[in-house]
C-alpha cells in the first residue's frame, strides 16, 4: 500500500516550491476583541495586511513576542466561536488569549525559549500544556505552534513542529507506515475520532511523548525523502502535509490524499 513517503516521492517537485498562503486575520478585529485595548493597539499598528510563518518568526527573532504570540493565534485561527460559558462570547479560546498580559505573554515565551536552546522540550511543552507557562485559551494545536515558531526563530532551529488534527493524523499515518502500533499513545477510539472529526488528544500520559515521537517522525521522513538538491527540513516537510482546505484541489493536495488513503488502507483496523 502507498505511504506518506511515496506520495513525497511522487510530488517531490510540488513539495519543493510549495508555499502556504498567508492568512487572512480580519475576522477578529471586531467586537469583543477590540474592547481588549492593548490587542486592539496591536492591530491598529504591528500587524501585516495577511499572516505568514515568516512573519511569526520574524516577530519572535526580533524579540516581540506579544505580536508573534497574536500572529501565531490568528494565524492558526483560533477558535472564537464556541463559548465556554454558554451564552458569554468572552469565554471563547480567542478571547481569553488575546487578554493575556503582554508582559506575562512576553515573560513566558522568553522563559520557553530558554528551555528550547538547552534542549529542554519536555519541560517547554508540559509547562505549555498545564505548567507554569500555560496561557488562557491556548491548547497543544495551538502552543505548539509557539513551540513550531520560537524553535524556528533560533539561529540554529530545532526540530519542534505543530502537532494539531490535520498533524496528528500525519502522526498515525507515519506508524502505520512503519508498521509502528499507535495505541501506545491513542486507544482505537481516538485513532477513529482523529482520522473522522478531530478534537482529541494523545492518553494523558503519553502527551509529550507523542508530540517527541510525531517531530523524531517528521525528521526521518525529510531525510528519506529521495530529493537530489538541498536537504528538506521537517518545517517544511509539515507545511507541505498540512497542506490546504481538504475541498481544495483534492488532485494535488496531500492533506485529501493521507485522509483517504489513512481511511481506507489503515482504519477498518480500528473499527
Amino acid at each position: 500500500m502507498p505511504t506518506l513517503q511515496d506520495y513525497c516521492n511522487e510530488h517531490i517537485d510540488a513539495l519543493l516550491a510549495y508555499n502556504q498562503a498567508n492568512m487572512a486575520w480580519d475576522e477578529y478585529n471586531d467586537e469583543p476583541f477590540i474592547e481588549i485595548p492593548h490587542f486592539a493597539e496591536l492591530l491598529d499598528h504591528n500587524i501585516p495586511d495577511t499572516i505568514s510563518r515568516g512573519h511569526i518568526i520574524q516577530a519572535f527573532t526580533d524579540e516581540n513576542y506579544y505580536l508573534g504570540f497574536v500572529m501565531a493565534m490568528m494565524w492558526g485561527k483560533i477558535d472564537k466561536r464556541r463559548n465556554q460559558i454558554p451564552g458569554n462570547i468572552r469565554t471563547t479560546r480567542a478571547y481569553q488569549a488575546f487578554s493575556s498580559n503582554p508582559e506575562i505573554i512576553d515573560h513566558v515565551l522568553r522563559q520557553v525559549k530558554d528551555l528550547i536552546i538547552a534542549g529542554q522540550y519536555e519541560e517547554a511543552y508540559n509547562g505549555l500544556l498545564g505548567g507554569q507557562f500555560q496561557i488562557n485559551g491556548v491548547g497543544e494545536s495551538f502552543f505548539t505552534k509557539i513551540l513550531c515558531f520560537l524553535s524556528q526563530s533560533l539561529d540554529e532551529p530545532q526540530n519542534l513542529l505543530i502537532y494539531d488534527r490535520w498533524t496528528r493524523l500525519v502522526h498515525l499515518h507515519l506508524m502505520l507506515d512503519n508498521n509502528v502500533n499507535p495505541n501506545g499513545f491513542y486507544t482505537n477510539n481516538k485513532i477513529i475520532k482523529i482520522a473522522t472529526v478531530g478534537g482529541v488528544y494523545a492518553n494523558n500520559n503519553q502527551r509529550y511523548n507523542a508530540y517527541h515521537h510525531y517531530c523524531n517522525s517528521m525528521a526521518q521522513l525529510a531525510e528519506g525523502i529521495l530529493n537530489e538538491n538541498d536537504p528538506i527540513s521537517p518545517f517544511k516537510l509539515e507545511a507541505y502535509l498540512f497542506g490546504q482546505d481538504i475541498d481544495v484541489d483534492i488532485n494535488n493536495n496531500p492533506r485529501y490524499w493521507y485522509k483517504n488513503n489513512f481511511t481506507e488502507e489503515y482504519l477498518p483496523q480500528f473499527l
